[in-house]
Formats: structure tokens, C-alpha cells, sequence
């Protein structure tokens, strides 16, 4: 019944027009993280991530008068704690909800990189690993260890194009090799989705790629997808600004 009752609390999140409600939801959400009930916990937690996806603090100011987390200390410790909870859904799901809310710890990349690397199991979400990705990138600035994990990253067939996608968005550039090997693989890669994400994250350098230049103008010269040529015609002129 307390599932049940939590899940359709949270899905009122979704159809009630009004920050005032969400603000009012967060103690709610909060105690249901301490719930016996792990349906109650995995409920409570996926509306903290809706109303953490809605204020964005770590890349954006939150909306007037809109839902904060930050507003109660208390939230920060119910949601690093429950990034510890037995249940894989939920520690995902709060990995998710305080890395877009709050600056990662470094313990807490480690975290974060531990799930990356755990196996694969039923309860995964395809995108989870995709999404552990962008929780160490959405800050703007991952740690020195978070960075080489990253740059290492890059060169796994499944997910370095992810890493570059999120490098774009977030508009993060790692340091060390990251950028030599963005520049390999878009002269390299044959499917052109994956040379537009390679060519925005070169972008994301600005004047430190001005050295590739010559790869980045051959590299204009020989496509032929023509969204990918926009997505280098932009990084280029981003390094040229």
C-alpha cells in the first residue's frame, strides 16, 4: 500500500502544473528514501531525480521560486546516503539525482566509476552505464581521476562516443590525451553519428585544439554525411573564436 500510494505520488509530479507542489514534495520524497519498502525507496528516489532534472544546480541557476534541494542541508545527506542503499535501483537512481544537484566528491566518483565497472545485471537499465557517464561530466570539472577514467573510456568501442557526446553537451574538455584521441578517432570512424559527437567535443577545446586544425579542415574536406560537416564546420569555428 505505501508503494503504491509513493508511486502515485510521484507520477503527480508529472501532471500537477506548479513548483510550489514539487517544493512541497521534496520532505515527502526524502523520508520515503528511509522506507522499508524498497518499491517505496525506488519511487521516492525517481522523484527526487525528476525534480533534481528540473533545477539543474551544478550547470544552471534553478527557476525563481522553484523546487531546490539545496535549500535543506538534510537532502544532501538523505541523498548521498541513499547512493549506498542495498538496492541497485535506488543507488543508481540517487547517483543520478546528486550528481545533477550537487558537486561530486571524489569518493563519490569512485562510486560512480565502481557501478561503471560492476557486471551487467537484469535490473540494469541500458542506460545506466550511459548515465554514470554523465554524472562524472555534468559538473563541468571531474577529478583528476575521474578524467583519466574518462579518457581511458574513449577508446571502448560501446561507450567512447558517449564520453564525447557528454564532453559536447556539458561543454567539458578533458585534459591529457583526451583530445589527441578524439581527433584519431574522427579521421578513423566510419559510422558518421559517432564523427559528429568526436567533432563536438574537439569543439569543446576551443583555441587548445588550434594545433589539429589542419586534421579538423582534411577531416571537413572529406566528409560527406552532410550533418556531420555542420558538426565540424562548428567545432572550427569555435577554435577560431
Amino acid at each position: 500500500a505505501r508503494a503504491s500510494s509513493m508511486r502515485q505520488f510521484v507520477i503527480s509530479l508529472g501532471t500537477v502544473n506548479g513548483q510550489a507542489y514539487m517544493t512541497q514534495a521534496i520532505p515527502i520524497l526524502v523520508n520515503g528514501l528511509d522506507d522499508s519498502d524498497v518499491n517505496v525507496r525506488r519511487w521516492a528516489v525517481s522523484g527526487l531525480l525528476m525534480i533534481a532534472g528540473t533545477t539543474m544546480r551544478v550547470i544552471a541557476r534553478p527557476l525563481p521560486n522553484g523546487p531546490d534541494l539545496t535549500a535543506n542541508p538534510l537532502n544532501q545527506q538523505a541523498l548521498l546516503k541513499a547512493t549506498s542503499d542495498s538496492d541497485e535501483v535506488v543507488r543508481l537512481t540517487a547517483l543520478k539525482a546528486y550528481a545533477a544537484t550537487y558537486k561530486l566528491t571524489p569518493s563519490l566518483e569512485d562510486e560512480i566509476i565502481q557501478e561503471f565497472n560492476s557486471p551487467d545485471t537484469k535490473m540494469n537499465d541500458p542506460g545506466d552505464k550511459v548515465a554514470m557517464i554523465e554524472c562524472l561530466i555534468l559538473s563541468g570539472s571531474p577529478s583528476p581521476r575521474a578524467s583519466e577514467f574518462l579518457t581511458k573510456l574513449l577508446d571502448d568501442p560501446k561507450y567512447g562516443t558517449h564520453v564525447a557526446e557528454r564532453m559536447a553537451a556539458d561543454n567539458c574538455p578533458l585534459p591529457g590525451p583526451a583530445l589527441d584521441k578524439l581527433v584519431t578517432k574522427l579521421a578513423q570512424e566510419k559510422d558518421p553519428v559517432n564523427r559528429q559527437n568526436y567533432a563536438s567535443a574537439i569543439g569543446a577545446y576551443g583555441k587548445q585544439a588550434q594545433r589539429y586544425m589542419p586534421q579538423l579542415q582534411a577531416a571537413l574536406a572529406n566528409e560527406t554525411d552532410e550533418v556531420t560537416k555542420g558538426n565540424i564546420k562548428r567545432a572550427i569555428d569555435k577554435i577560431n573564436q
